[in-house]
């Protein structure tokens, strides 16, 4: 791994060493969607000191699902995400629907933030159903194609479509996360309710470490690859600054 200090962004940081990816979580430090802040951004922001999380992350170990694979191209990249990832929400979501619609309809007199939590997943899992339908439709089979040597086409309106969309889902994983109080089982909670709040929890660290591929690996790569003819919007790639158009 290449050295970290304080001022290593922390998406680089879970992008060279998996395991530091179960650290940021456990301290709820974005290292997806804000992974262009440096470490000691990030620390400040929770109130932690630098070296302490270095120290932990010094001593992680990686979740399988936390890492890309070894040596990775972008198509096994690409392959990785939507075998690990998408095929994971494409059976979660709708599981999720059902538990999110029992649980308000049995326990809002109690918990008048149910339906309120309910508008909210059903809104994010529409989104995202058709944010992985536009990656895999339209830009994983460019990605594939550039990976395989073809002429490297046009990508930085549609990656950086694709990171406002998860800025998008992060938006609404916030959203469900503070009304819940961080996914709090109450007292009086059934065994449905129990469920969904581990549920929605286990949702909430899948997308940190779905959208931290895409954002911090995957999308700086195809940067690479393109950059001579003008860059990818990828998450370290200095064209992210600048103005694009974006496409539907």
């Amino acid at each position: 791994m290449d050295r970290i200090d304080a001022t290593t962004e922390v998406g680089q940081i879970a992008a060279d060493w998996p395991g530091a990816a179960r650290v940021f979580e456990r301290l709820d430090i974005d290292y997806c969607c804000a992974g262009r802040r440096s470490l000691d951004e990030a620390c400040s922001a929770k109130g932690v000191s630098v070296q302490q999380v270095l120290t932990e992350i010094a001593h992680s170990s990686a979740d399988p699902v936390d890492a890309a694979p070894d040596g990775s191209s972008m198509a096994a990249l690409i392959d990785h995400i939507t075998r690990t990832h998408h095929a994971a929400m494409k059976t979660e979501l709708p599981r999720l629907a059902q538990l999110v619609e029992r649980v308000a309809n049995a326990h809002a007199q109690h918990h008048p933030e149910l339906p309120r939590l309910k508008q909210v997943f059903h809104r994010f899992a529409g989104d995202l159903l058709d944010h992985m339908r536009k990656e895999e439709v339209l830009l994983f089979p460019i990605l594939r194609a550039i990976d395989a040597g073809s002429p490297a086409p046009a990508v930085s309106g549609p990656i950086l479509k694709m990171m406002q969309e998860h800025e998008s889902a992060g938006d609404g994983l916030a959203q469900m996360s503070a009304l819940t109080s961080r996914y709090a089982v109450p007292a009086d909670a059934c065994g449905a309710y129990r469920a969904l709040m581990e549920g929605l929890k286990a949702l909430e660290q899948d997308m940190h470490r779905h959208v931290h591929l895409e954002n911090n690996v995957l999308f700086p790569e195809a940067g690479r690859r393109v950059a001579p003819s003008g860059g990818c919007g990828g998450a370290r790639c200095s064209c992210r600054h600048e103005s694009h158009p974006t496409s539907n």
